[in-house]
């Protein structure tokens, strides 16, 4: 390697290995439960405002709606997946979409589907492993396939709460502007 001239410094190394943030996210898969948990607390909050509350009946019905929404509540936490996700660099981003927007124009994809592909292949390349709620670790390379398929299982609400983690991690350029103030900088 050729030595640098005193007061200058090698761009290429400095930027090497330079890290992007890391997150996790968790999920949860069970959407009958979190359904039916819904409903039953609608009915736990009726019963409590209900002036006869406190009769036989409706404490012996609250109880069991009580044990029931805890029951689905162990259903709805068994089904936790934890997203363990990194950052991509704006050069993969512009590669991913640059090669999607030329498939569609050769595909003839609608702007639903591209829409779609794009997220996938955005996705896939922020999933460093995926942790399930006994701990145990997928550890396997997420593509757009395993992506796709896991975006037609998830819950509508879980699928966003992935999507606004990679936003955050990726897409971001504000987290820079949050970190670096106008105090920041030395002034000349």
């Amino acid at each position: 390697m050729d030595e640098l001239a005193q007061g200058t410094f090698d761009l290429d190394a400095f930027v090497q290995g330079r890290g992007f943030p890391t997150d996790t996210v968790t999920v949860f898969t069970n959407a009958d439960a979190a359904y039916e948990r819904a409903q039953i607390q609608k009915r736990l909050t009726e019963i409590a405002q209900d002036p006869a509350h406190t009769r036989k009946p409706l404490k012996d019905e609250f109880k069991a709606l009580e044990t029931k929404a805890d029951e689905l509540m162990e259903a709805i936490k068994a089904s936790a997946l934890t997203f363990h996700l990194r950052g991509i660099s704006p050069g993969h981003i512009k590669k991913i979409t640059g090669d999607v927007v030329k498939e569609q124009a050769d595909a003839n994809w609608n702007e639903g589907e591209a829409e779609d592909i794009l997220n996938f292949r955005w996705l896939a390349p922020h999933i460093i492993k995926v942790v399930n709620a006994k701990g145990e670790e997928d550890k396997r390379s997420f593509d757009e396939a395993r992506v796709e398929s896991l975006a037609s299982v998830l819950p509508t609400s879980e699928w966003k709460k992935l999507m606004d983690a990679v936003t955050a991690l990726s897409f971001n350029s504000v987290l820079f502007d949050q970190a670096v103030d106008a105090g920041f900088l030395p002034k000349s």
